[in-house]
């Protein structure tokens, strides 16, 4: 298709980085193009109607990755020039490793190649890390911590995306806290702290997602408030 040789013009050695499959989902191809090949489009023009197909600068994709919007942090479906896979492996003995990688793919190239249309399925199971507290997700607040740091040393102007992504993520591993004997009670409060000394700011940034101002307004209600909202989601009733 016209989209696909667009975003690939230039490039010949690329690599295709799918992260292990636990869940089910479908995600978009995402190319990259290196900053030594051509340039395929205006940044975030509409490629192909249709297809809901786009191209951003590598800033913009960073963005937009941040405030969740047609971009995400997951590895899966990405295509990219392989030198920048090699330049960024994933951090050794760490759950969610492509939280700690990705977004430094996006900065590495010119150009991101954004297709909305799906065409990569994956299983998730039960008991998945994704939904279950442990480990993995005292590692995934310590990758949303990286997307705060990284941006006030490097993108100053991307610290509100940042604190989005991560304000997100922080929500995801508190509801995933059944019981909080299960969780160490330095880490309950270190989630606690930082979406209550937040709400505030997410609920009146425009560009944050719903879900994510919807969890602000809950949070004024304290952290049974967003607990609240949860339970009422997970039946139907929102």
């Amino acid at each position: 298709m016209n989209f696909e040789w667009a975003a690939r013009r230039g490039e010949t050695d690329c690599w295709i980085c799918a992260a292990s499959s636990d869940g089910m989902a479908n995600w978009g191809k995402r190319y990259f193009q290196s900053k030594t090949a051509e340039g395929v489009a205006g940044a975030g023009r509409t490629v192909n109607d249709t297809d809901s197909q786009y191209v951003y600068s590598g800033i913009e994709a960073l963005e937009n990755m941040l405030y969740q919007n047609n971009l995400d942090s997951s590895a899966c479906a990405m295509l990219l020039p392989i030198e920048i896979a090699k330049k960024y492996p994933f951090p050794f003995r760490k759950y969610h490793e492509d939280e700690f990688t990705t977004y430094k793919y996006y900065v590495s190239v010119e150009k991101v190649a954004v297709t909305t249309k799906p065409l990569y399925y994956y299983l998730q199971r039960k008991g998945s890390i994704m939904h279950t507290f442990g480990k993995a997700s005292i590692d995934e607040l310590d990758a949303a911590d990286n997307y705060v740091i990284f941006c006030k040393q490097h993108y100053p102007k991307l610290v509100p995306a940042a604190e989005s992504k991560k304000f997100s993520d922080y929500c995801q591993v508190l509801l995933s806290v059944i019981n909080n004997d299960d969780i160490n009670s330095r880490d309950l409060l270190r989630i606690e702290n930082y979406l209550i000394n937040k709400r505030k700011q997410i609920l009146f940034d425009r560009k944050c997602r719903t879900k994510n101002r919807i969890a602000a307004v809950s949070l004024f209600f304290g952290i049974p408030g967003i607990k609240c909202v949860a339970r009422l989601k997970a039946k139907g009733g929102l």
